[in-house]
């Protein structure tokens, strides 16, 4: 048998020319795919994003309190119906806004109406009062019996407490105003227990009720407080 040899000669400045040309037209393709990608990203968002930064800075200046702002409406695809949402959402929340500036407005008259009725009707029921009590005080510098300095002291006692619920009354305004002051005198609890027991004795009496009042001794004479209210 005979063999056969056959040896191909190829030029290695021509395999490399190939890959050369391979390695160039790979780059173009990764150039190529890049530039596209990057004007569909600028396209997308000229198309989308953009018409939403009118939005989101209308937003900002509603939530700093620029309620009647509102953004214009440019076409009919999604970002228009957006906007067109955004704008009835916006003037929801300023006709909101607005009731609530009027409703805040009827309730502070309403409340400065009732502050100026109470501090008339104090002072008016508070005068004759007064002259009540006083009347009272320059009667029992004369000369009564027991029972009729006690009934003197009772009605005495019932003035002043009618007075500490009128001045109550006007304690309910002050605190809805913020302006409530309570007081820190030196007094006798058992002077204001006995006070107020005196000043309910009669009517408990008329049932048959006998009133007694205990203060523990170990409680201090002297303490520091709001005795009227308390």
């Amino acid at each position: 048998d005979q063999s056969i040899s056959i040896f191909l000669k190829i030029d290695e400045s021509i395999l490399i020319r190939k890959r050369e040309e391979r390695l160039f037209a790979g780059i173009l393709l990764a150039i190529f795919t890049v530039a596209l990608s990057t004007t569909l990203i600028v396209i997308v968002m000229q198309r989308y994003l953009g018409p939403l930064l009118p939005l989101t800075t209308a937003a900002e200046t509603i939530a700093s309190g620029g309620y009647s702002t509102r953004v214009e409406t440019i076409g009919a695809n999604e970002v228009g119906r957006l906007e067109i949402a955004f704008n009835k959402m916006a003037e929801g929340i300023q006709e909101h806004v607005e009731d609530l500036a009027v409703a805040r407005d009827v309730a502070d008259n309403a409340l400065k109406a009732k502050g100026e009725f109470l501090a008339t009707m104090s002072h008016e029921i508070r005068t004759p009062m007064n002259g009540v009590i006083g009347m009272a005080d320059l009667l029992s510098q004369s000369e009564l019996t027991e029972d009729q300095r006690s009934m003197l002291n009772t009605i005495r006692d019932s003035g002043n407490s009618l007075l500490t619920v009128i001045n109550d009354i006007l304690d309910f305004s002050k605190i809805e105003a913020g302006k409530l002051d309570i007081e820190s005198v030196p007094f006798s609890m058992s002077d204001v227990i006995e006070g107020a027991a005196a000043t309910i004795s009669p009517n408990a009496s008329r049932k048959n009720v006998q009133i007694v009042t205990y203060v523990d001794p170990n409680i201090s004479q002297t303490l520091f407080g709001d005795p009227v209210r308390l």
